[in-house]
Order: C-alpha cells, then structure tokens, then sequence
C-alpha cells in the first residue's frame, strides 16, 4: 500500500459522510485539516481530523494563507456543488492539479447551464414554462399543466426544490425558491416521474468510459421537497438497455 506521511490534506466537507474520507487518509499517514465556518456539531468531521480550524470557503485569500501555513498538498472538496469553484480557484492559486475546468463546474453546477449544455448535445431534458414574477403574482399560469417541479437554478444539496400541484403551490413555493437562489433565477419544470438511475462515467485522457449503472430507489418523504435516495442497487436491470 503506498502511504503518503508527512503529507497534508485540506477537507472543507466536514459533513459526517466525510469522516470515512478523514479515517481513511490518516491510515495513509496523511496529516487532515478540516476547514469551514461550521462547529463540530455541524461538521462532525472535526473531531476525527488531525486539525480543526474555523475558515471561510468564499474567503479564497484566507485559504491560500492556511495552506501555506500548514504545507498543504491538495484539497479533498467533498460532495457539495457550491464548493467546486472554491476547489477549481484554490487548485489554480497553489498551483495543484484540478480533474476540471471551472468552466465545466459551474455547467454541473448550474441548473440553467447544464440544461442549455444537454440541449446543445441533443439529450432529452424536461419542458421548461417560462413564467416571470410581476411582484405579487406569477404570470403565465395559465399555460402550466401539472404538476411541475419548481427549483433554484444555482443552488444545491435539494435546498429550494419542491413539487407543485395546484396553482397556489407554484405561487408560494416560487416565492421560497427565489429567496433561495443567489441569483433570483427559477426554474419551473414538468414533474417527472419514473424509474430512478444513476450513470458513472470515468474520465481520462481523453476518453470516456461508461463505470457503473445503478438503480436508484427513493424515499417521497413529503408531498413537496425532493425525493431522498434510500437504497442503490448495482448493477440496474436497465444497463443493456442503456
């Protein structure tokens, strides 16, 4: 097993799914600091890591200066959208390697910009209602079959997702999403509703090589926000079909 003592890995996922992650790179003698502005209640990850220090994501300058103060070697972003960009800038400024482009994060990351990217490449995508807000009421309603899903279009982890089946749905949880989203941008959608599956691709050199397929089974916790995954059963009964 190669081992990599001495070496130093930044976390800003201090999330409990990271925790395997913080275990796993002390066993190869890594040195772990995990970073943000969450306590150990929120970011249990903490109490598991060689270092805990209390930092701002958005505070680039800041995160430069702990990584040179620690001697940090690269960074592990963890599973939340909004801290790709943080990851792609912080590679560039401490000149590490980076398994993308931050043009590409912010397409996976934005709701909008991926849907435009799927259009421009002919991959099937949900119909999209273009309503706009007048300040009091949605207008446009009238041309809306449902249910729809409505969701903030730069937002993450299903913060701002709801499914909407009456009219009254859409004009309050509309609302919920704008306030959500950094930007004040929404997207109302057709609500979908099918078999659930997940797709990996593996990336390199170039090439692009279908991993694994899965089926995704979910949990309709609530009649409004998004559903939840409970269960991915390898491989998924529609892989040959895929």
């Amino acid at each position: 097993m190669e081992r990599f003592d001495g070496k130093a890995l930044i976390f800003l996922d201090g999330s409990a799914v990271a925790i395997p992650a913080v275990e796993r790179a002390k066993e190869l003698g890594i040195i772990t600091i995990v970073a943000n502005y969450y306590d150990e209640l929120r970011s249990p990850a903490k109490t598991h890591a060689d270092i805990a220090l209390k930092a701002d994501f958005t505070d680039l300058d800041g995160l430069v200066k702990i990584c040179k103060e620690y001697k940090v070697n690269g960074m592990f972003q963890g599973w939340t959208d909004s801290h790709l960009s943080v990851y792609a800038d912080l590679c560039e400024r401490m000149g590490w390697p980076c398994y993308g482009t931050k043009e590409q994060f912010e397409i996976c990351a934005n709701k909008d910009l991926f849907k435009q990217t799927c259009i421009r490449y002919g991959v099937p995508v949900a119909k999209e209602y273009d309503l706009h807000f007048d300040g009091a009421h949605l207008v446009g309603t009238e041309n809306v079959t449902l249910p729809v899903i409505v969701k903030p279009t730069d937002s993450s982890g299903s913060r701002g997702v709801y499914v909407c089946r009456t009219i009254d749905e859409l004009e309050e949880n509309y609302r919920k999403a704008w306030d959500i989203s950094p930007s004040h941008s929404v997207a109302i959608e057709d609500y979908l509703v099918g078999q659930h599956v997940n797709i990996y691709y593996t990336f390199s050199k170039g090439n692009i090589y279908l991993s694994a397929m899965c089926d995704r089974y979910v949990d309709y916790h609530d009649r409004i926000g998004a559903p939840m995954p409970v269960c991915l059963i390898h491989p998924s009964q529609y892989l040959s079909e895929f």
